[in-house]
């Protein structure tokens, strides 16, 4: 048994692996930053319990297409293979679903610096 806090360190853990390993492949598109396009959108990454991906969806809109596609794009890319022991127990108990997936909710922001 987990008291809260070692809970919520564990699951926050785990979200920042998984949300570093997506940001770690995101390329800007060059459209985009010529058309000065940012935006916030949150990705819903399905992951099987041994780390296998099945499916991500955008679940709420930067409001851009080239931007949602961009961050699809890098997603399937990190989360291609992750390693089953990566897959932390706490993540199930919080995402998991009636099919003993995860369904992981992945913000990205898309933002141009000067």
């Amino acid at each position: 048994a987990l008291d809260i806090q070692d809970y919520s360190q564990r699951l926050a853990q785990f979200n920042t692996r998984l949300i570093r390993s997506v940001y770690g492949e995101i390329q800007y598109p060059r459209q985009a930053v010529r058309r000065n396009l940012q935006g916030r959108l949150e990705l819903d990454v399905t992951l099987q319990q041994d780390g296998t991906l099945v499916d991500i969806n955008v679940a709420q809109s930067s409001g851009f297409k080239i931007l949602d596609k961009a961050a699809v794009k890098a997603a399937r890319k990190a989360l291609a293979t992750i390693d089953s022991e990566q897959m932390d127990p706490v993540a199930f108990a919080e995402y998991g679903d009636d099919d003993s997936n995860l369904v992981v909710p992945v913000p990205v922001q898309f933002l141009l610096t000067e």
